[in-house]
């Protein structure tokens, strides 16, 4: 037998070679660049999604700040109009009519902002508007479409916050524009009570050109000349007296106009009073 050469091995069978087909080659060189364009969408996607969504929660805080030429940028970057913020849960556009920003307002509601949209209280921008006596900025609203009469918590209107707050501008924009004189607000109290209580004569002459109820009562009784004498607001209880408001009603404590002026110290306004009580 002979010897088996040292350092040698046993040589191997070289085994064959699998060709490689050339369509799957193919197929490869044309999956590659479309796996990185789709790639390359995908982060685009994200990156803009990161952008917009930049815009939106900054777009309240250029609306804060009256910056209107930040507001335009926002939106021309795809910023949200109607998106709630963390500031009780208002739109953009409800805080822009809060502050009166007129210029931002339209620029809201041409980017599609929603004029009815409610807050957390349930107020729309023209109850914001109504509330801080803005008149153009609540003309603006009504023409996009606002409800004059939406309710917001409690059934406040937007003509009840702006006789609560004496705006006699507003409170005539807004019957013009139709709405309710005697629609009922928070404890069924009118936009005639609320004037009445606040002492805002030209309103209270306003609302009575307008038809409103002298002889309403809300969820305690108490009519609008109940209010004007609590508070000592003489002129306006002349107005009252002058529509045939009635002195002796009672409310549900069984108070009249005279007895609520005179436990408040309004001792005028009750000798006016009482030189009204029927005889007898």
């Amino acid at each position: 037998m002979p010897a088996k050469s040292e350092g040698t091995e046993p040589e191997l069978a070289a085994s064959p070679q699998r060709p490689v087909a050339p369509a799957a080659g193919r197929v490869h060189r044309w999956l590659l660049p479309v796996v990185a364009v789709a790639i390359a969408l995908a982060v685009a996607m994200l990156v803009r999604r990161s952008w917009l969504d930049d815009a939106t929660k900054s777009l309240p805080l250029a609306v804060l700040l009256g910056d209107e030429a930040q507001v335009q940028a926002f939106l021309r970057r795809g910023a949200d109009p109607n998106a709630h913020s963390g500031y009780g849960e208002q739109t953009p556009l409800q805080m822009a009519a809060s502050q009166g920003e007129l210029g931002i307002c339209r620029a809201l509601l041409a980017h599609g902002a929603d004029p009815n949209a409610f807050d957390a209280g349930f107020r729309t921008a023209l109850h914001a508007a109504a509330a801080g006596g803005y008149t153009e900025v609540a003309q603006t609203l009504l023409e996009h479409g606002a409800s004059v009469d939406a309710r917001g918590r409690g059934g406040a209107t937007p003509l009840y916050e702006a006789a609560a707050g004496g705006h006699v501008r507003t409170v005539e924009l807004l019957l013009d524009s139709g709405a309710a004189v005697n629609g009922p607000g928070p404890l069924a109290r009118t936009a005639l009570q609320a004037a009445c209580s606040g002492g805002h004569i030209p309103v209270v002459e306003a609302l009575l050109r307008a038809g409103a109820d002298v002889a309403c009562r809300d969820a305690w009784g108490k009519t609008p000349l109940h209010y004007a004498a609590s508070e000592g607001h003489a002129q306006v209880v002349v107005l009252l007296l002058d529509h045939g408001a009635s002195v002796d009603v009672q409310d549900l404590d069984g108070e009249t106009p005279v007895s609520l002026a005179d436990k408040n110290g309004h001792s005028e306004v009750a000798a006016l009073l009482r030189g009204h009580v029927p005889a007898g």
